[in-house]
């Protein structure tokens, strides 16, 4: 369970952190956590590298349960899945830019974010902005994973070089640049002016 940077609260805030400027690497668990409701975190220009799948889930910058994100011009790089089976791997994956139930409002702008296999993985999320990231060398899953996403732009995306773990991709392994999961509560976004190349 190491985590880098943890941003937390157990009062009701509101409480702003910047967490900039950093080199965070070999965590197991999350390069920076901002969790809560009235917490605001700024994470920019961080060089985050992490171990790669780990037990069970591996974050670069994991926001969650009400925390607003700002998330701007961090270099974030994971690990393949190497030898693991697809089922090993999408068990113990690494995930780029983690949102989950996050506050209205969040951005996630010009990152880098390489070799993990989900690029940005986003579950829960209304009003938001996705724009001008690049991400690349995506194994197992999809460049970004969409669901329970409202009412949100993601924009001016460069995608590249996703694959599965062999040839034959299984109907699991859907290695695309966009995956917005249909059925999850996705409504009302506008997904434009993207880039994808090389898309199994």
């Amino acid at each position: 369970n190491g985590v880098g940077a943890l941003v937390d609260s157990n009062k009701p805030g509101p409480f702003h952190v910047a967490v900039e400027h950093n080199s965070i690497h070999d965590f197991t668990k999350s390069g920076v956590q901002a969790i809560n409701a009235g917490v605001t975190v700024e994470v920019e220009g961080n060089r985050v590298s992490g171990v790669g799948p780990s037990v069970p889930f591996q974050f670069g910058v994991y926001i969650a349960h009400g925390a607003v994100g700002q998330i701007d011009s961090n270099t974030i790089t994971e690990g393949p899945c190497g030898t693991l089976s697809y089922n090993d791997c999408y068990n113990a994956r690494s995930e780029g830019i983690t949102l989950a139930g996050v506050g209205d409002g969040t951005v996630v702008d010009h990152n880098v974010i390489t070799h993990a296999q989900s690029g940005i993985f986003i579950n829960g999320v209304h009003d938001a902005r996705i724009t001008d990231n690049l991400i690349s060398d995506i194994d197992n899953m999809d460049g970004m994973d969409i669901q329970a996403f409202t009412n949100s732009l993601v924009e001016g995306n460069i995608i590249s070089n996703i694959q599965p773990l062999n040839e034959n991709c299984s109907s699991t392994e859907s290695c695309c640049g966009i995956n917005e999961f249909s059925g999850s509560g996705d409504s009302g976004n506008t997904i434009s002016h993207n880039t994808v190349n090389d898309a199994y």
